[in-house]
């Protein structure tokens, strides 16, 4: 079954990505400013794969530790590393030492547009991955708090997406945010997940695997 959305979802990328289109739906009412000129890369991975046959995802919570993401719910990924060949290979190494899956790069299906996430001053550059297994994960408790997988179809539900105060550094805004699970996921992750979402609804075929 994942082989043929894999194809899918392939034909439908090579015909554009959405981009700015998407990511708008779920921008905080206040966005940070920066001012600073150079920014650091890195990527984070979408990770696609059969539970229960059924297409599914996983996001990580990031432990409260005190730094800028401190507490929330994320995609496996993080900064490039001076060993990292490019951007995809950071975000396979960052998927290993997160939750323990060893992508290969033939798994790799499509990269999504960069985000800048300005309170970080990161450049993020979002990868999807396709595996036709049901992974076994082992979390890096230094930098996952709790993994939290969810059915594709729950992402693509409007009825999962709403809209909540929330308060950062002392200033309260509003923001769109998945209620997946009880959990929130807000910010850079779900405008990530709206462009991939937004790819799955183009295409009928695509959300009958769902």
């Amino acid at each position: 079954m994942i082989h043929k959305f894999r194809n899918i979802f392939i034909s439908e990328v090579s015909k554009g990505i959405p981009g700015e289109a998407s990511h708008k739906k779920m921008y905080p009412s206040i966005r940070p400013s920066n001012n600073k000129t150079i920014s650091r890369n890195a990527s984070v991975m979408i990770l696609i794969y059969l539970k229960n046959e059924t297409l599914h995802t996983i996001f990580i919570r990031r432990p409260e530790d005190g730094t800028i993401h401190s507490g929330q719910v994320s995609l496996p990924g993080g900064k490039e590393e001076p060993a990292d060949h490019d951007l995809i290979e950071t975000g396979i190494r960052e998927t290993h030492e997160e939750i323990g899956i060893e992508l290969k790069k033939t798994e790799i299906v499509s990269s999504l547009t960069p985000i800048h996430i300005k309170a970080s001053n990161f450049i993020v550059q979002p990868i999807v991955a396709m595996i036709d297994y049901n992974p076994i994960f082992s979390a890096d408790a230094k930098e996952v708090a709790s993994l939290i997988e969810t059915p594709i179809q729950a992402l693509t539900d409007d009825m999962n997406q709403k809209v909540k105060l929330f308060s950062s550094h002392g200033v309260t805004f509003s923001a769109p945010y998945y209620d997946i699970q009880g959990e929130v996921i807000w910010g850079a992750t779900a405008i990530i997940i709206t462009e991939f979402t937004d790819i799955l609804k183009r295409n009928e075929e695509m959300l009958t695997f769902l």
